[in-house]
């Protein structure tokens, strides 16, 4: 599991895919439960897989700023 932000943000996915991977991206939380069932069936196939999920870096849980003493 990687978080990161980037000023551009690069296409995992494809990245994946460019190296005979199974590479979904994910921007739509209704989405999840597919894209995870894929990528499962793709590693019990014994490809590899990444799961890029796109996630609003600004909403942050109750508690982070707090927590990590961000003011």
């Amino acid at each position: 599991c990687v978080a990161v932000d980037f000023e551009v943000q690069p296409d995992f996915a494809k990245l994946a895919e460019a190296s005979k991977c199974h590479g979904e991206r994910v921007e739509n939380p209704g989405d999840v439960g597919e894209a995870l069932k894929r990528a499962f069936k793709a590693n019990v196939d014994g490809v590899p897989a990444v799961v890029d999920f796109v996630v609003d870096g600004s909403d942050l849980p109750p508690g982070f700023l707090e927590f990590y003493g961000v003011t």
